[in-house]
């Protein structure tokens, strides 16, 4: 996975499911176009999972090498 930084040196991860609710999805995409107008970069990330618990364990390793990265 790249490293994505902001001007200021801020990480952001988003992930949302493609199977889920499409007004989360839409949200999603707007957010990360707003972020790269504000001069960040975000990893995104679709998933094909549902909700819960089970989707969000399996997906835990790219929110750690976002929040700790080993570069």
């Amino acid at each position: 996975m790249a490293r994505a930084e902001g001007e200021n040196g801020l990480q952001i991860y988003l992930e949302w499911s493609v199977n889920g609710y499409e007004p989360v999805r839409a949200f999603g995409e707007e957010l990360v176009a707003a972020l790269e107008d504000g001069g960040y970069s975000p990893i995104r990330s679709e998933v094909a999972d549902g909700i819960g618990w089970g989707g969000c364990r399996q997906h835990t390793d790219r929110v750690l090498e976002t929040l700790f990265p080993l570069e």
